[in-house]
C-alpha cells in the first residue's frame, strides 16, 4: 500500500467518531485534529508513521495480530465484540469464504478436535477424561454431520457469511454467557420435553446437540430417548452409534437412572461391542457406592438388570458379578437391589455366580437377623442352585437354636423347613430340641415350632410335650394354643399313636382348658380333631 494520506473535508458527523482497517501488518486509523476536521495517518507494524495530512494529528495505533480480528476502536460504544470462538479452525474446512478467508475460527479449541477422533470417538475414556470433556462442552469435528441423521434441518447449521452465523447462533444463546450448559454437568440444565416437538429434535434445537454431554439430555427427554433409539436400530452407520456411545457414557449413571434414558441404555448396550462393554463394566465396578446408589433406584436397577442379560455369554460377566458380591449386603436389604441379584440366580450358571454364592453363605446369618434381610434371603434360597442351596440350608440349619428366637431370623428358619428337605429338617429338629417348650410360647417361635410338627421329624416335638408336666399351661398361652391344636392334627393324619397319648394328657387337665385360650383346645377335642 502507498504513502499517500487522504485527509476529508465533508465527512457525516455519525461517521466521525472512529474508523479502522486492518490490512495484513499496515493499520489506518481516522483520527480528529484540533479544528474538528478528521484526516488519515498511516502506520507500520513498528509504529512508524508513512504518510499523513498536514493537519493529521498523531495516531494512537494498535498492533495488527496475524489470525485474530480486530478489535473496533473507540466509537459505536454500542456495538458487540466479536465472540470468542466455539470451534477449531478444522470444522470450517469446507466452509471457507472468499479466498480462503477463514471466519469465526480459533486455533485456541485444538485440544478438542484431538481429544475426539471421528474414527474412534470412545478414545481414552478414563475418569478424569470423561469429566473434562464435559465440563468443556467438547465437539466432536465431524458432530454436525453426524447430527444432521437426527434432523435435516441441520443443514442451516452453516450461514453463508461470518456475521450471520454469528448472529444466528446469538440468539440461540450459542455464545452467551448465562447457565444454559454449566460446567458442573447435565443435571444443572436438562431442558424440558417442550425443546423438542413430537417427532424429536428440529429446527433451532439441534443447535442444542454441539456437544457430547448435549446426546445425554437427550437421551434424558422422551422424544429424544426415541430418536436415538431409531437410529442405533435403523442406522448402519458405526460412527453414528460410537459417537451415542461416547455421549452416553460421559453420563451414564445419570442416564441409566432416568425413566427415559434406561430404555436408551438398553438399547446401547445390545449393539455395543466387546471393547465397549468392557467400558461401561470398568465403570460399574470402579466405585462401589455408585454401583450400589443405581442398583438400588428403579430404573438404575433394571438397567443393571439388562446388563446382566447382555454379558450372560461374555467373559466380563464374571468381573460384574464379583463387583455384586462386595456390595451383597447392601443390595440383599433392599427391596430394588435384591432384584439385580436375584436376576443373576435366574439368568447364570452357578459357575459364573460363584462369587456372589459364597459371599451369601458368609452373610446369611447376618442377612437373616436383619428386618428386610430375611425376606430376601428366603427368595435368595428359592432361586439357589446345586449345590448352594443346600450349603445356605445347612448353615442355616446350623444356628437355628439362635435364628428361631431372633424377631427376624424364624422366618428364615421356618423357610427352610418348608422347603421339606428331610436332611435339614431333621437337623433343624434335632437342634431345637431343648427349646420346643420356650418356643411355643412367642410369636415367631410358636410358628417355626409348627413348621417342626408338619415336617418328617414330629416326634421330636410331641415327646418334648409328652415330657412336660405343665401341658395345659402352654394351651392356654395366646400363641402356644395353636401348637397344641398343630400337633393333634399332625399326629392324628400320620396316624401315630403319640396322637392317644397327647389326646389322654389333656384330658387329664380338662378343667384348667375350660378358661382362657385353653378353650379352643378344648372346643376341636370335643369336635373332634380333623385330618386337614
Amino acid at each position: 500500500m502507498g504513502t499517500s494520506c487522504y485527509a476529508g473535508s465533508s465527512i457525516e458527523e455519525e461517521v466521525e467518531k472512529s474508523l479502522c482497517l486492518s490490512l495484513g501488518k499496515v493499520r489506518v486509523k481516522a483520527d480528529k485534529f484540533e479544528n474538528e476536521k478528521p484526516g488519515f495517518s498511516v502506520h507500520n507494524s513498528n509504529n512508524t508513521c508513512l504518510g499523513s495530512s498536514s493537519n493529521a494529528s498523531p495516531s494512537i495505533t494498535q498492533q495488527a495480530q496475524p489470525g485474530v480480528y480486530p478489535k473496533y476502536e473507540s466509537g459505536f460504544e454500542n456495538s458487540p465484540r466479536v465472540p470468542v470462538p466455539l470451534y477449531p479452525q478444522s470444522i470450517w474446512r469446507d466452509h471457507i469464504l472468499n479466498g480462503g478467508v477463514h471466519f469465526l475460527g480459533s486455533n485456541n479449541l485444538n485440544g478438542h478436535a484431538n481429544a475426539y477422533q471421528p474414527k474412534n470417538p470412545l478414545g481414552n475414556l478414563t475418569e478424569e477424561t470423561t469429566k473434562s470433556r464435559l465440563s468443556r462442552g467438547a465437539t466432536s469435528p465431524s458432530f454436525c454431520n453426524w447430527a444432521n441423521q437426527l434432523n435435516p434441518c441441520v443443514n442451516n447449521w452453516y450461514q453463508s457469511s461470518g456475521e450471520q452465523y454469528y448472529r444466528s447462533n446469538e440468539r440461540i444463546g450459542m455464545y452467551s454467557n448465562g447457565d444454559r450448559y454449566p460446567s458442573s454437568g447435565i443435571s444443572s440444565y436438562m431442558g424440558t420435553q417442550s425443546s423438542f416437538n413430537n417427532d424429536g429434535c428440529h429446527g433451532d434445537q439441534i443447535f442444542k446437540l454441539r456437544s457430547y454431554a448435549d446426546i445425554a439430555r437427550l437421551a434424558m427427554t422422551q422424544p429424544g430417548s426415541q430418536s436415538l433409539i431409531n437410529i442405533m436400530v435403523a442406522s448402519k452407520d458405526t460412527f453414528a452409534k460410537d459417537t451415542i456411545f461416547t455421549g452416553v457414557f460421559g453420563s451414564i449413571f445419570e442416564v441409566m437412572n432416568d425413566s427415559h434414558g434406561y430404555y436408551v441404555f438398553g438399547k446401547l448396550i445390545e449393539s455395543c461391542n466387546y471393547g465397549q462393554l468392557r467400558h461401561i463394566v470398568a465403570q460399574m465396578t470402579l466405585n462401589t457406592e455408585s454401583l450400589v446408589s443405581i442398583s438400588t433406584s428403579k430404573f438404575g436397577s433394571k438397567s443393571i438388570q439388562r446388563l446382566v442379560k447382555v454379558l450372560e455369554k461374555s467373559p466380563l460377566i464374571y468381573t460384574l458379578t464379583l463387583a455384586l458380591s462386595s456390595v451383597l449386603e447392601q443390595l440383599m436389604t433392599n427391596r430394588t437391589g435384591s432384584f439385580v441379584i436375584l436376576k443373576c440366580l435366574n439368568l447364570l450358571d452357578t459357575q459364573k455366580n460363584e462369587k456372589i454364592y459364597e459371599t451369601a453363605e458368609r452373610l446369611c446369618i447376618t442377612l437373616a437377623q436383619n428386618e428386610k434381610g430375611c425376606i430376601y434371603l428366603n427368595e435368595f434360597i428359592t432361586y439357589s442352585k446345586t449345590p448352594y442351596r443346600e450349603r445356605l440350608m445347612d448353615e442355616i440349619s446350623s444356628k437355628s437354636k439362635l435364628l428361631s428366637q431372633d424377631p427376624s431370623g424364624n422366618f428364615v428358619v421356618q423357610h427352610v423347613l418348608g422347603l421339606h428337605n428331610p436332611v435339614f429338617s431333621a437337623k433343624i429338629c434335632f437342634e431345637l430340641r431343648d427349646l420346643y417348650i420356650k418356643l411355643s410360647s412367642q410369636r415367631g417361635g410358636s410358628h417355626v415350632v409348627e413348621k417342626c410338627l408338619n415336617s418328617s421329624e414330629t416326634d421330636y416335638v410331641v415327646n418334648a410335650f409328652l415330657k412336660y408336666e405343665k401341658l395345659w399351661q402352654i394351651a392356654r398361652d395366646q400363641f402356644g394354643n395353636y401348637v397344641i391344636q398343630t400337633a393333634l392334627k399332625a399326629t392324628k393324619r400320620a396316624n401315630s399313636p403319640l396322637y392317644q397319648m397327647l389326646l389322654a394328657k389333656l384330658e387329664q387337665n380338662r378343667n384348667e382348658l375350660m378358661s382362657g385360650f385353653g378353650s379352643k383346645v378344648l372346643s376341636l377335642i370335643d369336635r373332634g380333631v380333623p385330618l386337614d
